[in-house]
């Protein structure tokens, strides 16, 4: 089958990367190198495209190229054609030098996904736009559409990346036998995407039995009051409950949670739960009414995918940022461990359809705190997936600084360890 066309868009920028075929050499010599150099030169005067960087590695080759009016596939379609053919006969060999595909990423790509939905718009006059495929998981792209863009809404598959296409598998196997889509109009049909595994009582009780690690059942009521004054005193709580969410992001039934106005937070969560750079931000969840009044986000974002600016009423005054690392430790807001340094954050608004019981925790919060949000991060540490059952959830809570664990009723300390 006919590989599809790659979208062009004149003027964009790609950084590309082409390995040799079955990691074999492409430069064997400097002589190799200015050959190959020529060639990109011969390129640049056939077809206007612009090279700003390249890098030629024994095995394989990097360039950062500005495209015009001649498609990129074509660009490197012909480089690599005419190097082949010189290469095999100066070191007389025959075969394919490079393998398959190059690889392109779009340098600043919201950009051109802008340009993409405005033309869509133009052809279609449609004004609801939905997104999937992996490059819907820009949160940033996507606030960008939605603010600039020319549609007034627009909906994101919470597992726009790959996983998404069981969901198209499984539509196509329903409608080939006879079934038909349901029609709701607004109604998000998705269930807060928590469509994963649930666990029961009786074997959340069999993983901490095992574990050996304290824990007490707690009635419902009860629950909510000691997980609010857990966060309020700094405590950093894993929340397993119910259905797993469908997707990459822990939409509140397997997170990690804090309180965002503690000015350390951030730093302690990626250092000492998640174990990675202390830089990397987190998200808020929010109450979906209360969104208007933490950030400049009118529409609602029940999936974690869009950023937006924090609301100029929770912005403090900052003198110099300093530099480099130094700017992390500088407070921005009211909420310093969801605010990014430039001010913005990724943000999950929550209702009591799409999430009862975490929309519960973030009421009892709010009545407690004044603050409609937490900090609410995956479930898992680096390179881990979120947890699933039970006992990944231990698993996570015992190998981390994670405090308390609230696993269904249960709730779950390391006394004993």
């Amino acid at each position: 089958m006919a590989r599809k066309p790659r979208l062009h868009f004149p003027g964009a920028v790609y950084h590309v990367t082409l390995h040799g075929n079955g990691n074999q050499q492409v430069f064997l010599d400097d002589t190799d190198r200015t050959r190959f150099l020529l060639f990109i030169q011969e390129g640049i005067e056939r077809f206007g495209h612009k090279v700003y960087a390249y890098c030629l590695h024994a095995t394989y080759l990097q360039l950062v190229i500005e495209v015009v009016d001649v498609p990129l596939s074509r660009v490197m379609q012909q480089l690599g054609f005419r190097y082949t053919r010189w290469f095999n006969d100066w070191h007389r060999q025959a075969g394919h030098l490079f393998q398959g595909r190059y690889k392109a990423i779009l340098i600043d790509p919201e950009r051109y996904l802008l340009d993409l939905v405005r033309e869509v718009h133009r052809q279609t006059g449609e004004q609801n736009l939905c997104l999937a495929g992996g490059v819907a998981l820009n949160c940033v792209a996507n606030g960008r559409i939605l603010r600039e863009g020319p549609f007034q809404q627009i909906w994101i598959q919470p597992a726009a990346g790959d996983a998404g296409g069981a969901l198209g598998a499984a539509y196509l196997a329903y409608l080939a036998l006879g079934g038909e889509l349901p029609h709701k109009g607004d109604k998000d049909l998705m269930a807060g995407a928590l469509l994963g595994p649930q666990y029961t009582e009786t074997e959340m009780l069999a993983a901490l039995v095992d574990s050996g690690l304290h824990f007490e059942r707690v009635e419902p009521e009860l629950l909510n009051q000691r997980l609010v004054a857990a966060l309020e005193a700094g405590k950093v709580v894993g929340r397993f409950e119910g259905r797993m969410e469908f997707g990459p992001r822990a939409l509140g039934n397997r997170s990690i949670l804090a309180d965002p106005r503690i000015a350390d937070m951030q730093r302690r969560l990626n250092m000492k739960v998640k174990f990675r750079e202390g830089f990397r931000p987190f998200a808020p969840a929010i109450l979906q009414e209360r969104c208007r009044d933490y950030f400049d986000l009118e529409a609602a974002s029940p999936y974690m995918l869009l950023v937006s600016s924090i609301a100029a009423a929770r912005l403090l005054k900052v003198g110099a940022e300093g530099s480099g690392l130094d700017k992390l430790r500088v407070l921005r807001s009211t909420i310093p461990a969801v605010t990014h340094i430039d001010r913005s954050a990724r943000v999950q608004t929550v209702t009591t359809t799409g999430n009862p019981s975490f929309y519960a925790l973030l009421k009892a919060f709010e009545a407690k705190t004044g603050c409609p949000l937490l900090v609410n991060t995956s479930f898992n540490v680096k390179d881990e997936p979120i947890v699933c059952c039970p006992e990944d959830a231990v698993r996570c809570f015992v190998k981390t600084e994670i405090d308390i664990l609230v696993l269904g009723p249960f709730w779950v300390t390391k006394e004993s360890l």
